[in-house]
């Protein structure tokens, strides 16, 4: 492609500077060396002010070939085209007495500037020749790559003490003292540090360096030059350094890196506006660079493109250094698809552009900027490269046939490298068909959900947490996620009616737009405008503070109600306040009589309804109880309803003509709309529960039906003493009346209409409530709920384990799903009613099945083939068991004729009666249908699938892990009272034998061979291995620490409640996590507290760069070191390399291997003879680190197949006549044995980095993305630094590596499963799953559409026109008022997903309790911006 230039060579580069320096001087160079260039990928002008920069070097280079020369002159000669004349220089080495000086030509003095400041001595006279791919002036440090190759060369000449910060110091003065250029470190640092797949972020006051990973093949790097030459030696560049320099001593500050932005506005007054602009610009860059390195190190490119395209309009317009031809090209590129951002690079005014981009948009960002840009740009596709390096040194001596034979050697290891090269570069391409990361989808159900809309005419659902996630829900696989750039709540979601927009109102007072916009076929969520009110000048907050939303029929108008009883008109999409159209509550309060009014205002508006027949009158419902009829043409009131009780919501019923309004003492009122004025008293006013005082009716609505009554509908007014603490919304129809009774705190619900337009019977009531979603069938009998297909509450029990298994065969996956449709006979057989949006995304290739482990006892099984993750089937294990649970238990059961008429909904209720129930681990044979799961009191079942209900006596086998050894006290937990009668357990899967360890301690590890007919388990004591065809032990190992008391110890049981009546109600007495009704006292304590954390983050993200730990160690004395990690069956050589033999490996947590070579009769008699096991080998690593994985590669590298694999023809058989190999995975490293003798082969640290450690290790098939039968096998691991790294097999090398979790979240990473496939699954918080992807082949991700409705908006205020349903957004919006003073959110991040932003979301994870949302105030913006596109699957 025209202009784009491929990087050139370094041998190219090499071979043009030896021939000229032959050509010039005769000889050969003994002396090689080459610096790179660099581009400053975010940090611009922030070196000198002693700030954040975030360069990485180039493959663009300077090249110099030399050699020593004997007396006092030395002569240097560029052939780089674009150098000044003359291109030859010769000059004597300095003196004291005579030190070099600048002169012309300009190139020469960076060379004699080096050599002045050169930092050992004496230095010899030589002859060099230079040349550069590095272009002048274009913003690429072309001086300091040619500063720091000069000092590499003369490093060669007379060695100094190798100190690289000193070095690039060095090459620094030269540029200040010889180029007369006053810059900062950052061009020399990392043009002498940089390296290979990194950027550098490097703090320019401590000179400290971090690498941050940019290895991803699949972005590139692209730089346009604009090829409009700029020079900083001029008065430009020393001008915004004085001006830095004056407003940090204006500010009192030694740099501008210890000043604030709330320094800087106390100091506005004294600093003139130039100054004030380029101080402003320094401290923000410096901000949006530690930003930067944070995104990148988790991947979130979009967030780092983003602040990419900032710092380029505050160098344009707050540093005034960028230039039209640098403007455009930014411009142009960040029109094209696949670019995530792109700014000015370098000092400025002319030179360079950078562009972050995904690798397949390079062709067409290039032509794209062709085509807009008027000059002729250059193009260099480039990737973080090594720093300052010698290419070749050797001494001249000898004969000519020596130097001829060593020219002829160094022509073979060119041949080499180049073979090298080339076989690294299809290892690249290949690595980019096989590995791919991406977070893909969410699973489960919101975490803190605050705020729920939904849209009629999309049929689309949509819900706001409190960690300002905003995501969206239609038919199946219909998913679209956004997230504010404010850390603030989500109260209010809003649709315009018939179209594609939604409004949120976030608790900081900002308003929100967003779009569905389609994109290549798909449509992606996107943020295009936000606003904030502003009062007049010194009203108070309330004046403007959010409490009730209107969106307005005409999808024009947005009506905002406030805290202080003002109503604002704004026009939307664009946020434009219509003054003259906005209601004062004084125009409000003129008409009312005064006797009325009396001392106390109209409080805060609570609500604002539209005429559903005539859309130009809207009702306005205060607090207070008054409730005003008001006209918007002409712009006043036409009807008061002077209500007496605080009021919580209303409901403009359909005929226009009646109003239901409900209070804060549990009544409600019916209004007529008569047109007298005004209306003292309701038409009738009602307390559904009874004349003791009830708590309000927070909602209420009334739909009719086309034959027979409407349908009542109210959320809360319970009786406050009896039923205070119950969460309910009440349904009435005719003569039936049932009170729902949920287990979390209703968040807001709607109603979905059949017929067009939504105005026929009801369907269907769909409540959100804390923990849940529940959709309740309103059409038939018994109104039963309908399963939802996504948004289950994962979390109904807390999940304490997972497991996920790939590709299952057909008629296991229909015989659980069987078995999973007789538990659902309660559900109605109503289609889902929520249907908006088309999925596109293709049919999932396999069957995959996630299992998990929770609290209670239970497995559930989920479809985890594609987006949804959908309910199968539920196994409990309780019913073995006796337990405290009383099976007649069941609050759903309700008393006939109690009243209230309860009817407990939803299925969330995380309270195990026995938390020794929790299981542990889970292994499933999907050939032979045979699951073991293991649990927290040494319990492990084994059972089968049975498509028919049977009624059995499971076998119980207790097995004594001490093995009689004395000394030794259990202090822990008691084990299960196992039922001895048989017990009818349904179709699914049954229990038929149970091991009990003895300790009863928590299972730590299980392993299921079920063609061996086998199950190892291992807890902190010891592991055996049991027969379940014969139902008995095979063996015991006690690996138990003599000094290890704590393993004795047990876990921490909790306090089982006493009686039924009191675990019932301590179920339902659950603090509330935040005050939905008040202010929050402490939200400036709260926030000061983040900002520490946060600072305290930021400092530890910018410590000195990590280097090599040796590992060390651990005492065989420490606890818990018996503990058994893993254990692993597998047909191998034991004893000799001519037979295999079945065996099992243990690996515990003081690193220890065991080895047990297993005997097995022959099939035919089986039943007969017993499974024997003896100790065979047994390997003790030296750094006694825990091994957590092991894996048994076969004669041809790969892993050893699963059970019965091979057997149903779904893999190879292994090599059995090669040797085979151990591969041992501990917490510090790999390390590969030969068997059977268990030589050490080969080893990787992936944990060389100090805080390190493996926490989950899984085998996965790789395949490629462009080649149908091609994969790799290897092994996935993930550190406790959130790092994923892919190693092959059996070379264990490291292939690739990305940033997935934060290393804050523990629990997170504990929870990660691998799929067989390069997939992964971990808990993002208690109720849900985050799904990622590193093959480039499979991915699960969200593909979907949504079109704009074809109805035609409502214009005409005359017509009669019927409203939309109502969006269910306005219970909640009292409910969320929080004081608004302006707090600086002083580490304002875009989080990779909002959830994390809270710590201690990672405690609930592992307590299954709840805490206290913390909530960051970030700055108002009252000016509308494009925002964060989150398409679906980003």
């Amino acid at each position: 492609m025209a202009g784009d230039e491929s990087v050139a060579d370094v041998a190219a580069l090499l071979a043009a500077a030896r021939r000229v320096y032959e050509q010039s001087y005769g000889g050969e160079a003994q002396v090689a060396v080459c610096a790179p260039g660099r581009v400053n990928l975010i940090g611009e002008h922030t070196d000198y002010n002693q700030g954040l920069v975030l360069p990485m070097a180039l493959p663009l280079v300077t090249v110099i070939v030399g050699s020593s020369t004997s007396g006092h002159s030395c002569s240097i000669e560029t052939i780089t085209e674009s150098a000044d004349e003359p291109r030859r220089v010769d000059f004597d080495l300095p003196t004291e007495s005579s030190p070099l000086t600048r002169g012309q030509p300009a190139w020469a003095n960076y060379v004699k500037g080096v050599v002045q400041h050169y930092r050992a001595q004496p230095l010899p006279a030589f002859k060099a020749v230079i040349t550069s791919s590095v272009p002048l002036g274009g913003g690429l440090s072309s001086s300091a790559s040619l500063e720091v190759a000069m000092y590499t060369f003369l490093q060669q000449l007379c060695p100094d003490d190798g100190d690289k910060v000193a070095k690039a110091v060095a090459c620094q003065k030269a540029e200040h003292t010889h180029a007369k250029v006053p810059c900062g470190i950052m061009d020399q640092f990392v043009s002498v540090l940089g390296k290979e797949g990194h950027a550098l972020l490097i703090d320019c006051r401590s000179l400290e360096a971090t690498p941050v990973p940019l290895a991803d093949p699949n972005l590139v790097i692209l730089i346009t030059n604009s090829n409009v030459r700029h020079s900083l030696t001029g008065s430009e560049y020393p001008s915004r350094r004085k001006q830095c320099e004056n407003a940090a001593a204006i500010l009192g500050k030694s740099s501008l890196r210890d000043a604030t932005v709330q320094d800087l506005e106390n100091a506005k007054d004294r600093l003139d506006s130039v100054t004030y602009q380029r101080a402003q610009h320094v401290i923000e860059e410096i901000e949006r660079t530690a930003q930067a390195a944070e995104a990148l190190k988790r991947g979130a490119y979009q967030e780092f493109g983003k602040l990419m395209v900032e710092s380029h309009n505050s160098l344009r317009d707050l540093y005034e250094v960028s230039c039209p031809e640098l403007d455009a090209l930014v411009a142009a590129a960040m029109e094209v698809d696949g670019v995530f951002g792109s700014r000015m690079t370098g000092g400025g005014f002319g030179g360079c552009t950078v562009t972050l981009l995904q690798a397949d948009a390079t062709d067409r960002t290039i032509k794209h900027i062709q085509e807009r840009y008027s000059g002729h740009p250059t193009f260099y596709r480039t990737t973080p490269s090594e720093g300052a390096r010698v290419i070749k040194k050797y001494w001249e001596s000898g004969p000519r046939s020596v130097n001829s034979e060593r020219r002829r050697w160094d022509n073979n290891v060119a041949a080499d490298q180049v073979a090298e090269r080339q076989r690294e570069g299809d290892r690249d391409k290949l690595k980019q068909e096989l590995y791919q990361f991406n977070k893909t989808v969410e699973h489960g159900f919101p975490h803190q959900p605050s705020a729920l809309g939904f849209s009629p005419s999309l049929e689309l659902l949509a819900i706001g947490t409190r960690s300002g996630a905003i995501k969206l829900y239609g038919a199946p696989g219909v998913e679209f996620m956004g997230l504010h750039d404010e850390n603030a709540a989500v109260t209010q979601v809003h649709f315009l009616p018939h179209q594609v927009e939604l409004v949120t109102l976030l608790d900081d007072n900002s308003l929100h737009m967003w779009t569905l916009r389609a994109h290549k076929g798909v449509s992606e969520l996107l943020e295009i405008g936000r606003f904030t009110l502003t009062g007049p000048p010194g009203a108070i907050p309330s004046v403007t503070r959010v409490t009730a939303v209107l969106a307005h029929s005409s999808g024009e108008l947005l009506l905002l109600g406030t805290e202080g009883g003002h109503v604002f008109v704004v026009e939307v999409p664009g946020f434009r306040e219509l003054e003259e159209n906005n209601i004062s509550v004084e125009d409000v309060q003129s008409r009312i009589p005064e006797e009325y009014v009396g001392r106390r205002n109209l409080e805060c508006v609570e609500a604002l309804q539209e005429n559903p027949l005539n859309p130009r009158q809207v009702l306005i419902g205060y607090s207070r109880g008054l409730m005003v009829l008001w006209d918007l043409d002409r712009r006043c009131a036409i009807q008061h309803f002077l209500g007496t009780q605080q009021l919580e919501s209303v409901w403009w019923m359909e005929d226009g003509g009646n109003i239901l309004s409900s209070h804060s003492d549990g009544s409600y009122c019916h209004w007529t709309v008569t047109g007298k004025d005004p209306q003292t008293e309701p038409e009738k006013q009602e307390t559904p529960y009874g004349s003791f005082p009830c708590k309000a009716i927070s909602k209420i609505l009334q739909i009719s039906t086309r034959q027979g009554p409407p349908f009542l509908i109210f959320s809360g007014g319970m009786p406050r003493a009896s039923y205070g603490d119950r969460h309910c919304i009440s349904v009435i129809h005719s003569k039936t009346h049932v009170a729902l009774d949920f287990t979390s705190r209703i968040i807001d619900f709607f109603v979905i209409r059949d017929g067009e337009r939504h105005r026929g019977d009801p369907n269907a009531l769909v409540v959100l409530v804390e923990e849940e979603l529940v959709v309740v069938d309103l059409q038939t009998e018994g109104w039963p709920v309908i399963q939802t297909p996504y948004l289950v509450p994962l979390h109904c029990s807390a999940i304490t384990c997972s497991h996920h298994v790939s590709s299952i065969p057909l008629k296991l996956w229909e015989r659980i799903q069987a078995a999973g449709k007789l538990q659902n006979l309660h559900y109605s057989r109503k289609p889902w009613p929520i249907n908006g949006g088309q999925n596109l995304a293709p049919d999932p290739p396999q069957r995959d099945l996630l299992l998990t482990g929770h609290e209670d006892g239970t497995v559930r099984f989920w479809d985890a083939s594609g987006v949804c993750l959908y309910p199968m089937y539920k196994l409990s294990t309780a019913m073995v068991f006796h337990t405290d649970a009383d099976p007649n238990d069941n609050m759903n059961q309700s008393t006939e004729g109690e009243w209230p008429p309860f009817r407990k909904v939803g299925c969330f209720d995380p309270y195990s009666d026995d938390p020794r129930l929790g299981i542990q681990k889970i292994h499933l044979c999907k050939y032979s249908g045979y699951l073991t799961v293991a649990g927290t009191a040494g319990q492990i079942l084994i059972l089968e699938i049975n498509d028919e209900a049977a009624e059995q006596t499971v076998e119980a086998t207790v097995v004594d892990l001490l093995q009689g050894q004395e000394g030794f006290r259990w202090k822990g937990q008691a084990r299960l009272d196992l039922r001895e009668d048989p017990v009818t357990f349904p179709s699914g899967f049954q229990p038929f034998a149970l091991v009990q360890c003895q300790p009863p301690a928590v299972v730590t590890a299980i392993a299921l061979h079920s063609e061996w007919k086998l199950v190892a388990f291992g807890t902190s004591h010891g592991f055996g291995v049991y027969d379940y065809q014969q139902k008995n032990n095979i063996m015991v190992r006690c690996t138990l620490n003599p000094n290890d008391q704590v393993a004795l110890e047990g876990p921490l049981s909790r306090v089982k409640s006493i009686k039924k009546s009191l675990r019932q109600s301590f179920r339902r007495i659950r603090r509330s996590r935040v005050s939905m009704r008040k202010h929050n006292p402490n939200n400036a304590a709260k926030l000061q507290e983040i900002n520490a954390r946060l600072e305290a983050e930021a400092l530890h993200d910018m410590e000195l760069a990590p280097v090599q730990r040796k590992i060390e160690a651990r005492s065989a004395d420490d606890s818990f070191t018996g503990l058994v990690r893993t254990l692993y069956f597998a047909d191998t050589f034991l004893s000799d390399s001519s037979q295999s033999t079945p065996s099992l490996w243990a690996g515990t947590n003081g690193g220890a291997v065991f080895a047990y070579m297993l005997r097995l009769p022959p099939v035919e008699r089986r039943m007969d003879n017993q499974v024997t096991a003896h100790a065979a080998k047994e390997i003790q690593l030296m750094h006694r680190a825990p091994v957590v994985g092991l894996v048994v590669l076969d004669g041809r590298g790969a892993p050893l197949p699963e059970p019965l694999e091979v057997a149903h023809d779904l893999a190879r058989s292994p090599d059995m006549q090669g040797s085979h190999q151990l591969l041992v995975i501990s917490e510090e490293q790999l390390k590969l044995f030969n068997l059977p003798k268990v030589s050490s082969k080969a080893k990787l640290k992936l944990t060389a980095l100090d805080g390190s450690r493996v926490r989950r290790v899984g085998v996965a098939w790789f395949g490629s993305s462009r080649v149908e039968d091609y994969g790799e096998s290897s092994l996935v691991v993930l550190t406790n630094q959130g790092e994923l790294h892919v190693v092959s097999l059996p070379s264990i090398k490291l292939q690739v590596h990305y940033p997935c979790i934060r290393r804050e979240d523990v629990s997170g990473i504990a929870s990660c499963v691998f799929t067989k496939h390069g997939q992964g699954l971990y808990l993002i918080s208690p109720s849900e799953f985050e799904r990622f992807s590193l093959s480039a082949r499979w991915v699960v991700e969200p593909r979907c559409l949504v079109e704009a409705p074809s109805e035609t908006r409502p214009t005409s205020h005359s017509s009669q026109v019927h409203r939309d349903q109502p969006d269910g957004a306005s219970m909640e919006n009292r409910n969320f008022r929080r004081n608004s003073d302006n707090y600086e959110n002083s580490a304002r991040q875009v989080m990779e997903h909002a959830l994390l932003n809270d710590e201690k979301v990672l405690q609930e994870i592992q307590k299954s309790l709840e805490g206290d949302q913390m909530f960051l105030e970030n700055s108002l913006k009252t000016k509308p911006i494009p925002g964060k596109v989150l398409s679906n699957g980003d």
